[in-house]
Formats: C-alpha cells, sequence, structure tokens
C-alpha cells in the first residue's frame, strides 16, 4: 500500500508529499501522465505506460521514492524516483535513489535516457527532491541518477543542495547527436560540400537503384511481425560480434511487445524498415514522444552491405519520414560512434550524478571501487 509522507516546503502556499509503497505508481497515474503531457522536452522512457511496465517487471528491486510538489492544491511537478534494495554485486551493495524505469545492471535491458523531473517548475521539484532526502536520510546510501536530459541545471542544482549531505558527488557528461528537421534533400545539403555530403548522396542513389522500398507498419500484426524480424537480424550482428545483446532476453522482448500495444493505441507506432529484392534491408524501432523521434533500436542485415549502407540509409530516410510527419528532431542518443557524428547536425547533453553519502558503508563502497578500477587499469597495461 502507497505512504504519503508530508516534505516541509520553502514557500506559502506549496504542499510537497513522498510517495513511497508498492502502489505508489497507481495512485498517482492520472497526476503522472498529466505532467508527462506538460513536460518539455517530453522524456521518451518517463512515459507513465513505460515505467509502469518496468516496475511490473522489477518492483522486487525497491521501492518508489515518487515526489510531487504542489501549488495552490495544484500539482505542479513529480519526481519518479525510486530506492534500490541492496545487492550482492559492487554497484548493488548500497541502498540506491535511481529513477524508476533505469537500473546499473546489464540484466536490466531496458535503456532509459532524457530521464528527469515530470512538469513545468524543474527546480522547484529539484529543491523538493532534496529536502525529502534531507528527511529520509536514513533511508538510501547513494543517488544516482542517469542520463538527466537536458540535466544540467538539474544536476548542478542537486549538488548544492545534498552538499551538507554526501561526502563524494561526481557528474559525468555525454554528447548525444540529432538531426533537426528539414527535407531530406536541403538536409544533406546543410553539410560542407566535400566528400561527405557527395557519401549521403551515393547512400541515397544506392537506394533508388535497388529499389528499396520504405515501410512504416500501419498496425500492430504488422508491428509485432517486423519487430521479430529485427530482434533476428540484431541478435545476428550480437553473435557475429560474440556478444548476447539485450535482444537474446526474453524479458527485453516481453517488455517492448507490450510497449508496441500501447504506442499502436496511442498512434505513435513506429517500427520502420527498408525492403528490397524480396528482403529487409534494415529495421528500426523509434519512439515518439512530443516532437521528438528517439531511434532506439535496430536491426541490420550484414549482407546488404554489398549493395549499400543499409544502416545510413534507413537512418536518412527516417530523418525524411519523421519530419514529413511533422517531427522536428531525430535523437540518436549517445556514444562515440562515427556515424552518428557525421549523420547528424546538433547536439545535445545528459549528465549521470552520483553521490555517495557519508557514513560507513558508502566509504567501503568507495574504497572497493577504487581497487576495483586500479586493478582494472593494472590489467590493462600489462
Amino acid at each position: 500500500m502507497a505512504l504519503a509522507a508530508r516534505v516541509d516546503g520553502e514557500d506559502a502556499g506549496a504542499q510537497e508529499i513522498l510517495w513511497l509503497g508498492g502502489d505508489a505508481l497507481e495512485r498517482v497515474a492520472g497526476t503522472w501522465r498529466e505532467l508527462w503531457l506538460r513536460t518539455s522536452p517530453r522524456p521518451p522512457m518517463l512515459e507513465y505506460e513505460w515505467v509502469l511496465e518496468w516496475w511490473r517487471q522489477h518492483r522486487r528491486l525497491g521501492q518508489p521514492f515518487i515526489v510531487e510538489r504542489r501549488v495552490g492544491g495544484r500539482t505542479v511537478g513529480l519526481a519518479p524516483l525510486y530506492v534500490r534494495r541492496r545487492s550482492a554485486t559492487i554497484n548493488g551493495w548500497l541502498r540506491t535513489v535511481c529513477f524508476l524505469g533505469t537500473g546499473e545492471a546489464e540484466g536490466e535491458e531496458v535503456f532509459g535516457s532524457h530521464l528527469g523531473w515530470l512538469g513545468e517548475d524543474p527546480a522547484a521539484v529539484t529543491g523538493a527532491v532534496a529536502r525529502a532526502l534531507t528527511r529520509h536520510r536514513s533511508g538510501w546510501d547513494r543517488l544516482w541518477l542517469c542520463n538527466l536530459g537536458p540535466g544540467e541545471e538539474t544536476a548542478r542544482g542537486l549538488r548544492e543542495a545534498l552538499r551538507p549531505l554526501v561526502a563524494e558527488v561526481d557528474a559525468t557528461y555525454v554528447r548525444n547527436y540529432r538531426a533537426r528537421g528539414r527535407d531530406l534533400t536541403e538536409y544533406v545539403e546543410t553539410f560542407e560540400p566535400g566528400k561527405h555530403r557527395r557519401e549521403l548522396r551515393r547512400v541515397l542513389r544506392a537506394g533508388q537503384a535497388i529499389g528499396a522500398r520504405w515501410v512504416r507498419a500501419a498496425d500492430l500484426p504488422q508491428a509485432r511481425a517486423m519487430f521479430a524480424e529485427l530482434i533476428r537480424l540484431h541478435r545476428r550482428q550480437w553473435c557475429e560480434r560474440g556478444g548476447r545483446g539485450a535482444c537474446a532476453s526474453a524479458r527485453f522482448r516481453r517488455f517492448h511487445e507490450r510497449m508496441l500495444e500501447h504506442y499502436a493505441r496511442a498512434g505513435r507506432l513506429w517500427v520502420v524498415g527498408l525492403r528490397a529484392r524480396g528482403r529487409w534491408l534494415a529495421l528500426h524501432y523509434d519512439i515518439e514522444a512530443g516532437d521528438t523521434l528517439y531511434a532506439y533500436l535496430a536491426g541490420i542485415d550484414p549482407a546488404a552491405g554489398r549493395e549499400v549502407a543499409a544502416g545510413k540509409l534507413i537512418l536518412l530516410r527516417l530523418f525524411g519520414e519523421a519530419w514529413r510527419a511533422g517531427l522536428r528532431t531525430v535523437e540518436l542518443f549517445g556514444g562515440n560512434d562515427e556515424y552518428k557524428r557525421r549523420l547528424t547536425n546538433d547536439t545535445v547533453v545528459t549528465v549521470t550524478l552520483e553521490a555517495l553519502a557519508a557514513g560507513a558503508a558508502p566509504r567501503v563502497f568507495r574504497n572497493l571501487r577504487r581497487l576495483k578500477r586500479l586493478a582494472l587499469e593494472r590489467i590493462g597495461g600489462l
């Protein structure tokens, strides 16, 4: 059962509530959905249906720690957090405050990015979160907020507010790549004249030469069939590299099959592909949130590379089709992949904030982690 605890606000007319307990998500469902629609930019992986489905599969990990801020009886912000229980891993040894929908072990499978507070006044929510953490200091050892985006102000505000409580604060920054909207032909022309622009033109011409046909799933059955083929291609790519990849997980597949149902109902179904000569060259599963399309998962046929750069081609076509659908941006997330740098014309930074509380357990954690890093550096230097 959810428990609601009052957190003292800093100004008159403001009320701050901390929701704890197993059914806290269900208790704030209507408020959460409304605030998600009012959040800008809209966080793709904090949509209520995404988080609820994740929680159904991971509720054993901990308990919700949802901070709600009200002004004049109206909810203006929500911090979608949970406290992760201790586990046997080094990262899991401490009780950690995280975003709902995220975990640190690779076994979590579901990737979360561009996370943050919901609502119209993130600075006020940051203050409410700091007060909730202060009041419940005995219930957590570590704060780990991954991929805040854009989250520089939130990270800065929390660092200052929590300084008296914590022994160590660290922030890491990741550049995320995105393509800002315009007609595809015009988009290619925005790149400097030279080899790179000629290469993009060549990729588009090669797709035309082999009759590559753009397909976007029109309904849920078609989306499921295309998604199954995407999974097959994705797993094949990983196997050729000697790995498994998230798609090897039955839990990952179940999660996204449920999300496909939601996106179909909401009219935001983006399972797309390029098809030529009776086979799929490449497929994409993407997430629409607000005016942005997030390129989440791809499956590329390696054999298609002999005829066309299928990975580049499907992204270029995706840019054009997204803009035709009225979206302003296609987001490729972070990382140092060369294709992201070369295909996009804009960037945004996400921040991961980690704060370790004072105390014996966090101190031992810090020492163990330093020893682990030193050992890895030593092995790498041999």
